[in-house]
């Protein structure tokens, strides 16, 4: 950068344009600023810093624990529920199943009877 007469700083030349190696020397700083914290690197990477999350209270803490012990019974309560009800589905099907095998079967040998019975 130069500056003007009166001190104040004026735009780049071109002569002062930072150049691929320039680039490549800032991108190896960024990554090894180790007296900064991650959050604080990424700031100036141009990456906004997370929100900083209040810490939360015992009670808050327990009663959250407690929320999610009882989605966790909910969830299987209805998991259960959705098992069971599968497993009737199923033996009706089994059931159903039998049943039109024993027709089929019954048939089978009919059809085997009536040809016996015209070929006699």
């Amino acid at each position: 950068m130069t500056t003007s007469a009166n001190g104040t700083p004026e735009g780049p030349l071109p002569s002062d344009i930072p150049t691929d190696a320039d680039h490549m020397i800032y991108e190896r700083k960024k990554h090894t600023m180790s007296n900064l914290y991650e959050s604080e690197v990424e700031y100036f990477n141009g990456k906004p810093k997370p929100p900083q999350k209040k810490p939360r209270s015992a009670e808050t803490l327990l009663a959250e624990v407690m929320m999610w012990r009882a989605r966790a019974r909910q969830n299987r309560a209805e998991l259960r529920a959705a098992n069971l009800e599968h497993a009737a589905k199923i033996s009706e099907l089994n059931s159903n199943c039998k049943k039109l095998r024993l027709k089929a079967e019954a048939a089978q040998a009919r059809v085997t009877e009536l040809e016996g019975a015209t070929n006699d």
